[in-house]
């Protein structure tokens, strides 16, 4: 038995996770590409501090990495206009002086976070649009170079554009191709998990790859070529989701079991008849599903080797509650889901690559209804819409939910880490005070205190040895087209290495922030990279200090208030069901829009402090009863609709 891992040890060890980095490549390239054309350009023509400028705009290809083509192209858009207005307010607070650069860097980090996490737009979030604020207001300007520098920042971003939607044209399912081989992954990860709550970061981290995966596939396959192998991907991320339910299920059986029983939460030893890849004797004889001819996609397997879906248990998640025998959906203290082949889930990911034929596997009559659950919440589900009514609670106006706090803490200890960098730079002779307030922003961009003190420990080691390689590269680096190929490789760099761990990205990042610089404004030969690491230290820490400080109840109370509504909604909606002459349409897309926001919630406080184990159960089972009563739904509107 493995002794605990201490609290101090559990972060250590998070922070130096190492992440799989699938399409790596491909995006590190795309985010190359999108930086060296307007730079190689502009320092061409003479102008290497408008190369400077315009390189922010570039950086709108630095986001919506896994987004879908459609909402890329919308998302891009939105993005790089804010790059833009970036650009354009740090100028206006370098032609102002005085304060007007930290108060400009603090409001933008502010505001961009805020609907980074409102619209859920991935990273960088809103750290982008601070450095573009940040650097920009650090460049002399005059009036006249407000326009100007606006009009460079757009024309990259709209270069950056072209260069993140290429892809379109020669997959635009590679997204979703993407996404399903990386659920599947997950799953497949939950082998060795534990029972009772040690296996909870596994399995929270399954149950989000598999939503990401269901949010990436269309409400409804379309038709021809391109809906089949819609459907085939549907199969797959059903067949994860199977084996996700069956660990759930497990998990709960070993929970209501005595610790001394076989299974139970104080035994570890696998199931009979299992070999050390937890496949079964009768799994490993029957034939494998990835080998399954075309012509039997559709056929649903009704082999009792298959592992039955299983509603999540009662409502509590008190560890000495017991389910309610009225319930049906509640597995038995000793009911055991047949084991999931493993190496079969693995297989299925290796094979779903960005092109080429996708797996087609046999669909349970589980896993058929779960398709169609599916498709009746993508249609069902209503997202909030800015000053509108918020769907989850209609009687509050929608202005970003819990996100608010998260910006709050943003400003503050931007304003904060500049202010503190101001004086600094007045009585100590430092330099470059907006990397503070950069610094700030970058590790408060995670919405909980665990990921803030994970980036800090990261940011913090990682600029520690950046700027080692960054004295190196200014010093030894002779001439401008040595900098512009330095600036192209380490971003390309940092996009391979930000997708593994924040802090080896850090190694690139560094260098390229002072090279940036460099190339803009010369300095003295050692000065950008000792303000680089003071000043970065400075914000890191008053960016901790207000992650601890300012806690986000808003968005505990938040979770716990679509929680609650989720499960009355689901009881609606199960009443509706017993009732052959009520629609349940209406308590349908009540359960939901709901779902939707418990799931955006609790990735929002999942790392706050006080939140234990049992909370993060009660998401996935209220996720579980959700999806159980959407999945008879619409077996239910089927079959009027089919009489």
């Amino acid at each position: 038995m493995t002794s605990p891992v201490s609290p101090v040890g559990a972060v250590l060890r998070e922070s130096a996770r190492l992440r799989a980095a699938d399409a790596a490549w491909a995006f590190a390239f795309r985010a190359g590409l999108a930086v060296a054309v307007p730079v190689v350009v502009l320092v061409a023509l003479g102008e290497p501090a408008w190369a400077a400028t315009a390189a922010f705009g570039s950086f709108a290809a630095l986001y919506a990495r896994d987004e879908l083509y459609r909402p890329r192209a919308r998302q891009l858009a939105l993005i790089a206009a804010g790059l833009v207005a970036a650009v354009t307010a740090g100028t206006v607070a370098a032609v102002l002086g005085g304060v007007a650069p930290i108060v400009v860097v603090a409001l933008t980090g502010g505001v961009a976070t805020w609907l980074c996490t409102a619209y859920r737009v991935g990273p960088p979030a809103g750290l982008m649009f601070a450095f573009a604020a940040a650097v920009a207001s650090a460049l002399p300007a005059t009036a006249g170079a407000v326009g100007r520098n606006a009009a460079l920042a757009a024309g990259a971003a709209a270069w950056a554009w072209l260069v993140a939607m290429a892809g379109a044209v020669i997959d635009r399912d590679a997204p979703r191709r993407l996404a399903v081989a990386r659920a599947l992954r997950a799953v497949a990860a939950l082998e060795d998990v534990a029972p009772r709550t040690s296996g909870l970061v596994l399995r929270h981290r399954a149950a989000v790859a598999v939503e990401r995966a269901w949010r990436a596939l269309p409400a409804r396959p379309p038709a021809g070529a391109r809906g089949a192998l819609i459907a085939d991907l549907e199969a797959l991320v059903a067949h994860a989701e199977s084996a996700f339910g069956s660990v759930h299920v497990r998990g709960e059986a070993a929970r209501r079991a005595p610790s001394w029983a076989p299974g139970g939460a104080g035994s570890h030893t696998r199931a009979e008849g299992t070999d050390h890849s937890g496949t079964s004797d009768n799994a490993r004889n029957r034939p494998g599903r990835a080998g399954v001819p075309a012509n039997h996609t559709d056929q649903a397997d009704t082999t009792a080797s298959r592992p039955a879906r299983v509603d999540a248990p009662a409502d509590h998640v008190d560890p000495t509650d017991q389910p309610d025998p009225a319930d049906a959906s509640v597995p038995p203290a000793d009911s055991v889901p047949a084991p999931v082949d493993w190496a079969e889930l693995r297989a299925l990911a290796a094979r779903v690559g960005r092109t080429g034929p996708i797996p087609r596997i046999r669909r349970s009559r589980a896993e058929i209804a779960e398709i169609a659950g599916r498709h009746l919440a993508a249609e069902l589900s209503r997202r909030p819409h800015f000053l509108r009514p918020d769907p989850a609670d209609p009687g509050k106006t929608w202005l970003g939910g819990p996100a608010i706090p998260v910006a709050a803490r943003v400003m503050l200890g931007a304003l904060l880490a500049g202010a503190l960098a101001v004086l600094l730079t007045r009585d100590a002779g430092l330099g470059h005070a907006y990397w503070a307030a950069v610094s700030a922003v970058a590790v408060l961009q995670t919405p909980n205190l665990l990921g803030s003190v994970h980036r800090t420990m990261q940011r913090a080691v990682g600029t520690v040895l950046g700027v080692v390689l960054a004295a190196g590269a200014v010093l030894l680096l002779p001439g401008q087209w040595s900098l512009v190929a330095a600036i192209v490789l380490l971003q390309v760099v940092a996009e391979l290495l930000v997708v593994r761990n924040y802090g080896l990205a850090m190694l690139a990042v560094t260098p390229l922030a002072v090279l940036v610089g460099e190339l803009a404004h010369p300095a003295p030969a050692g000065a950008p990279v000792r303000d680089r690491l003071l000043q970065t230290v400075l914000g890191a820490v008053i960016g901790l200090l207000c992650a601890v400080l300012i806690r986000n109840r808003a968005a505990v109370r938040h979770l716990e208030s679509v929680t609650a509504a989720c499960r009355t909604a689901v009881g609606e909606l199960r009443d509706r069901l017993a009732d052959p002459a009520t629609d349940p349409l209406p308590a349908a897309r009540r359960v939901a829009t709901l779902l939707t926001a418990v799931r955006e919630a609790h990735d929002v406080v999942s790392g706050e402090p006080g939140r234990t184990p049992t909370d993060a159960e009660m998401v996935l089972r209220t996720e579980q009863r959700a999806r159980h009563a959407l999945t008879a739904a619409a077996t239910r509107l089927s079959a009027q609709s089919n009489g």
